[in-house]
């Protein structure tokens, strides 16, 4: 029944009720009045005086009556007869309650119907409520989610805080400012649900943490300025309820806002401590080179007024200064002291020696301006010259390298003693970098010492351009040099400055007619972590350095007291007699293959999917007398500065020429063998020839070979490099990336390369059933190598399950231990059928 309808006949009710209602009172009084007329046509004696006086009144009122004057004296009668017999009212009320019962029996049933359809009506709106208030909840949801996506946009921190006072949500710039206040990791993930008071400094304590509480349980917004003192941060914070049991929080770093009102305050507590007492010239600058403080002395000493000095520019007023603008700031900035005597100055028209001393001052850690020292020493300038020239002399002679023009083992130890000073007055850190060429004994005695000469210079200047101006470089002896790093800020510093040594010393020498291959083991201790004293320092790098060699050298390791306990239990991974050193492998390698140690075994490759073996990569091991099998990562480093991965790579490449025709002899099956080649082997510029001469030699394809080289190459991959690799394709061989993943190689680094094919490196598929991350890295490799159509394997299956796993993303074929162990060519002969 549609809405309009019932609204008619409600309408329609209504009208009949008040009929109804309208009609029995009509009939009541019809009946009250022919009750009274009945009653006085009998005349009753009672009413006799009463009919007398109407009569009488009626005469009187003549021939000008009207009917409302009879129509009075009617109602006087009748008032009278009422009040004589009240027993008239009887029956005309009795007729109105028998009309109105009749009313309301014949409207109960729509009433009752009213009634029903507004508690019909009352649940659809409630159910309407309900769902209204179920889509509300879901919206909210969808616009929580698309505020957080458009906080991620934003350039300022944006938090969600609970009420707990953890937090619920952090932008990635909030995550960037914990990170970089606490050093903890730059992911979401670590922060959430964590006290809040843990990762922002002065949380309770700035005002922060009240504004929060405000916002959560008063409902109130904030917007305030707050002074974190333990970050020495100013932060511009905005507080908004979320309307729930949360807050929102947004941080700007206002610090550099802040500076100049801040400056100033300082600047005025300092002046009556500093510029009344001062007994030298003493200026004190901003980081712009304005002045903000300066003493009396320094003002009469180089005549400037007084009145307006302060905010001027010290460039403009006194132009020169020790060295370049940029490099002395550069230095200052970094913790250094910069100094320096007799410059000569124009002052009141006559010439002066002036010397400087200009030192960074901080606030916290970081560097708020410079504070400058003069000093007029004209009159023992003169004095003095000559006298240093003689003495700078005699210190070059006494104090230096000879070969090198580096600073000798004493010179050294006198700096690494005045820098240890400096960096105890100033708060400061210093990295000691002990260094030792590898292979360099070889080269001496095989080449002689004359090119050993050369090499040790040519080392000296690759070390001192990779650190700065004020760093210390010194040879103390034989091939061994130290670096002393002033005013480090931390070891990842220093680790950058130590992998930048390893790498150029690495690079080729070409000293005369010899192309020479060395490389360096680096031991790093740090003050104040490892020690207070030069003995200390220089005795834990010591050990650091031989950690590194003995670990395989060509790297930098810092001191630890887990490295030391390593150092007494370093062994060979080998086995056999474990008290065989990298210093035994390295004197015995160049007779390995003479005597015949060096073998060849074989890993097959394997379509997973469909059990067929497709190639097999050749790997080295040695034989030794004394430590037993030898793996490649024991002895690799070693062949390779002593260049015995020369002949090692060529006895392999035989071995496969060898065993190709051997087995192509016995089946019909196509098969490929894949060789592993190092940087050195790629530079050797005969290496194309090599490779087909070897298999003309045995009438085979080249086709058949697989080159494999490791990802690490194609980082900083030269051109040498890349003209190799397409010579190489252009026999006919293939070229496989090795490790794949590990470097994060760009799509840019591989265009141009002859690609074939990659290997996943090994740690993805042992951890990818536990790891969701190397699992998405896995699928994203497969994913690209099929984009470039090229071939993919995966190393280092060793479980069934890593198997199905690698299958299910789109990747047969594998090589590990759950298809076979490298073995030795008979062993793989009966995998093969043969």
């Amino acid at each position: 029944m549609s809405k309009d309808y019932n609204s008619s006949i409600g309408k329609y009710n209504s009208a009949g009720s008040l009929f109804i209602f309208l009609l029995g009172i009509s009939l009541s009084l019809i009946v009250f009045v022919t009750g009274i007329e009945m009653m006085l046509a009998e005349k009753p004696v009672s009413l006799k005086g009463a009919l007398y006086n109407f009569r009488e009144a009626n005469i009187s009122l003549g021939a000008d009556k009207t009917a409302l004057d009879t129509f009075k004296l009617k109602i006087d009668l009748y008032k009278e007869a009422a009040l004589e017999r009240y027993s008239l009212f009887l029956l005309p009320i009795s007729v109105l309650a028998i009309m109105m019962a009749w009313m309301v029996a014949r409207s109960r049933r729509v009433m009752v119907k009213e009634l029903l359809d507004r508690i019909g009506q009352s649940r659809r709106v409630l159910t309407q409520e309900r769902k209204r208030k179920k889509d509300a909840l879901v919206q909210l949801e969808k616009s929580e989610d698309h505020l957080y996506h458009i906080h991620e946009q934003l350039t300022e921190a944006f938090l969600v805080i609970n009420k707990d006072e953890r937090f619920h949500h952090a932008n990635r710039v909030a995550v960037h400012i914990l990170a970089k206040w606490n050093r903890t990791p730059k992911s979401v993930r670590y922060y959430l649900e964590q006290p809040v008071e843990t990762f922002i400094p002065d949380y309770h304590a700035s005002g922060l943490g009240l504004c929060v509480r405000d916002a959560i349980s008063k409902k109130l917004s904030w917007q305030k300025e707050l002074f974190l003192e333990k970050a020495n941060i100013w932060l511009q914070v905005r507080v908004y309820p979320t309307g729930g049991d949360s807050a929102y929080v947004y941080m700007r770093d206002i610090s550099n806002e802040k500076k100049p009102d801040h400056l100033k305050k300082l600047s005025e507590d300092m002046v009556g401590a500093i510029v009344e007492t001062s007994p030298n010239a003493l200026a004190i600058l901003d980081r712009q080179w304005n002045y903000m403080v300066v003493s009396k002395k320094w003002r009469e000493d180089f005549h400037l007024d007084d009145e307006g000095l302060i905010g001027k520019s010290h460039k403009a007023l006194m132009p020169r200064l020790p060295g370049k603008w940029q490099a002395v700031e550069e230095q200052i900035l970094n913790g250094n002291t910069v100094k320096s005597e007799a410059m000569l100055f124009q002052l009141n028209g006559k010439d002066e020696h002036v010397a400087w001393e200009i030192s960074p001052w901080r606030v916290g850690d970081k560097v708020q301006g410079f504070m400058m020292y003069a000093s007029i020493i004209t009159e023992v300038f003169h004095n003095k010259e000559k006298l240093e020239q003689q003495r700078e002399r005699e210190h070059q002679l006494a104090y230096h390298d000879t070969l090198t023009g580096l600073p000798n083992r004493q010179l050294f130890y006198d700096r690494l003693t005045m820098g240890l000073a400096h960096a105890y007055r100033n708060l400061g850190k210093i990295a000691l970098l002990f260094l030792d060429l590898d292979g360099f004994k070889a080269i001496n005695d095989t080449l002689g010492h004359d090119v050993g000469d050369m090499l040790l210079k040519e080392v000296a200047v690759r070390i001192k351009k990779c650190v700065r101006d004020t760093d210390t470089v010194a040879r103390i002896g034989g091939d061994e040099f130290t670096v002393v790093l002033n005013g480090v800020s931390s070891e990842e510093d220093t680790r950058i400055v130590a992998d930048k040594i390893v790498k150029s010393i690495c690079e080729v020498f070409k000293l005369g007619e010899h192309d020479i291959y060395v490389s360096t083991s680096i031991g790093i201790s740090m003050y104040p972590l490892n020690g207070s004293t030069s003995a200390e320092l220089i005795k834990k790098a010591d050990s650091a350095m031989y950690f590194s060699k003995e670990s395989g050298k060509n790297q930098a390791n810092f001191y630890s007291e887990d490295l030391h306990a390593n150092m007494q239990t370093l062994e060979v991974p080998a086995k056999g007699n474990s008290d065989v050193t990298q210093r035994d492998l390295e004197s015995h390698i160049r007779t390995a293959l003479q005597k015949e140690e060096i073998e060849t075994f074989f890993q097959p490759q394997v379509n997973y999917k469909t059990k067929e073996v497709f190639g097999l990569e050749a790997l080295m091991r040695w034989n030794h007398p004394t430590a037993g099998v030898l793996e490649p990562r024991a002895f690799l480093t070693l062949a390779e500065n002593s260049g015995m991965i020369l002949p090692m790579g060529e006895k392999v490449l035989n071995d496969i020429a060898l065993k190709l025709k051997e087995w192509q002899e016995k089946s019909n099956e196509p098969l490929s063998f894949s060789i592993n080649l190092s940087m050195r082997q790629l530079k050797d510029i005969s290496l194309p020839n090599r490779m087909q001469k070897v298999f003309s030699k045995q009438g085979v394809d080249l086709s058949h070979l697989i080159v494999e080289i490791p990802e690490s190459l194609l980082v900083d991959i030269d051109h040498e490099i890349e003209v190799a690799l397409k010579a190489i394709s252009q026999l006919g061989c293939k070229v496989y990336i090795d490790n794949f993943g590990l470097s994060y190689t760009s799509m840019k680094q591989l265009e141009g390369l002859p690609l074939d094919g990659i290997k996943i490196h090994k740690s993805f598929v042992q951890n990818a059933l536990n790891s969701t991350e190397d699992k998405s890295k896995i699928s994203a490799m497969i994913a690209l190598v099929h984009n470039l159509n090229i071939k993919v394997i995966a190393e280092g299956v060793e479980t069934e399950a890593q198997a199905e796993f690698l299958m299910e993303q789109g990747c047969n074929d594998m090589q590990g231990f759950v298809i076979s162990k490298p073995s030795k060519p008979k062993n793989i002969e009966s995998l093969l059928g043969l």
